[in-house]
């Protein structure tokens, strides 16, 4: 066996349980070909997926008829996405096409249960991409290129070069389609391919391993990294609710640099440009706000930095007329002392035992409120807690109230009213835990 199908095969076997069905991201090219067929060479059972995004006119659809035609010949399931060519951007289209691929392979996932989605990158699209991150202002580590495993996608092939593959598929009588676009050089990558890279190799034979030895490095180096950097900000942050995770920025800039800065957050989906903006933004009591190219958020608010899950959906107001029901949606746990409440942080609330409490309505936070913190006399408008305590734009959205014929008992991560405190006529509380 060839080396590189010999590594394809144990990266199979180490990642993929042998009955465990994948997805496959299929364009009808050599590399999606050959993978298909290498997956059917060693019995691992897998599903097909193709987007037809109407760019080439009839190539595009005689890429979809090959790659159905294949999924046919294979005996393997086929799901096939086409897009409207009258959705089809102006500009951009790389990424946009990135986006829907991405989009419907998850949905596939998502609907059929499979767990790895594998894509058919060699050796080859990692030395291009090295040169096109070197031209770019990434960070360091993105040289390091792709990984075999990231996440849920795997890439049996990275090990191989294009040309093995190809002798390979013409040794098995493997067909597929050439994409004439492939040929242009009116793009940077097929530059590269094309042009920048037979230049270099002609000085440089040997470029190719050159540059697979430094990305092998620069992972190693990016895992210890990681490593010192999820002990970094596991010192300086906080989970908070809502899918709000906070970081003392403040102290980031006096103990660290900006760079770790930039390697926390750009896997998030926040460009090199954004990170140092962050980073230089001035101390104020003014919210400075952030969006990600994937999921997250950040806000920027006096020392604190805020990043939020913007998938983490919101609740919905609820009423509550005991405490069994409230141990069906919160943490609840029993309190007979005093002591065992003295140090919970402000997303604990201690409910005493008191039947005049129900029903509580826990529902969105409104502009009207007001409610008698721990230690006033009078009430405080909800409002003028927020200033007071510096409550960022992400929380306050997202804030809940505890509300009962009483008043406002508790105001979720912020204060609790003096009805929630602990009380010497009632032996029994609850620590209620604000997840």
């Amino acid at each position: 066996m060839e080396p590189w199908l010999q590594t394809c095969k144990d990266t199979l076997d180490r990642y993929i349980d042998a009955d465990s069905p994948v997805l496959v991201a299929v364009s009808g090219g050599l590399d999606s070909t050959v993978l298909c067929h290498v997956l059917r060479y060693f019995q691992h059972p897998f599903a097909i997926a193709h987007i037809n995004y109407n760019l080439r006119g009839t190539d595009s659809l005689e890429d979809a008829q090959f790659v159905r035609a294949l999924a046919l010949q294979l005996g393997v399931p086929f799901q096939e996405k086409e897009i409207s060519p009258e959705a089809q951007p102006t500009q951009g289209i790389q990424q946009w096409a990135r986006d829907i691929r991405y989009d419907f392979f998850g949905m596939l996932m998502k609907e059929h249960g499979y767990n790895k989605l594998l894509l058919a990158h060699h050796k080859d699209d990692q030395t291009e991409q090295f040169f096109l991150k070197a031209m770019r202002p990434s960070g360091v580590f993105s040289l390091g290129g792709m990984r075999v495993l990231d996440g849920n996608r795997l890439r049996p092939l990275l090990h191989a070069t294009k040309k093995e593959l190809a002798n390979w598929a013409q040794q098995q009588g493997i067909a597929w389609r050439e994409d004439a676009s492939n040929q242009k050089t009116d793009y940077k990558r097929n530059w590269w391919r094309h042009k920048g890279i037979p230049f270099l190799a002609q000085q440089y034979p040997d470029i190719q391993p050159r540059i697979e030895t430094l990305q092998l490095h620069l992972q190693e180096a990016e895992r210890g990294t990681d490593a010192l950097l999820t002990f970094a900000v596991a010192q300086l942050g906080m989970q908070l609710p809502y899918g709000i995770y906070r970081i003392d920025l403040g102290a980031w800039k006096t103990q660290m640099n900006p760079e770790a800065l930039e390697l926390w957050l750009q896997p998030k989906g926040f460009s090199a440009t954004v990170c140092r903006d962050i980073w230089e933004i001035p101390r104020s009591g003014e919210s400075k706000f952030f969006e990600g190219q994937q999921q997250y958020a950040v806000e920027v608010k006096e020392d604190f930095l805020y990043l939020i899950d913007t998938n983490v959906p919101q609740r919905s107001a609820k009423s509550y007329q005991s405490i069994e029901e409230l141990c069906e949606d919160f943490e609840v746990v029993e309190a007979t002392r005093k002591e065992e409440v003295m140090d919970l942080s402000s997303h604990h609330l201690v409910l005493p035992d008191h039947v005049g409490l129900f029903p509580i309505h826990v529902r969105p936070v409104k502009s009207e409120d007001s409610m008698q913190p721990l230690g006033m006399q009078q009430h405080k408008k909800l409002e003028d807690l927020f200033k007071n305590a510096k409550v960022p734009y992400c929380l306050r959205k997202n804030l809940f109230t505890w509300q009962t014929k009483l008043g406002i008992l508790y105001l979720e991560g912020v204060r609790s009213a003096e009805l929630t405190r602990w009380s010497g006529d009632v032996e029994k509380h609850y620590i209620i835990r604000i997840n």
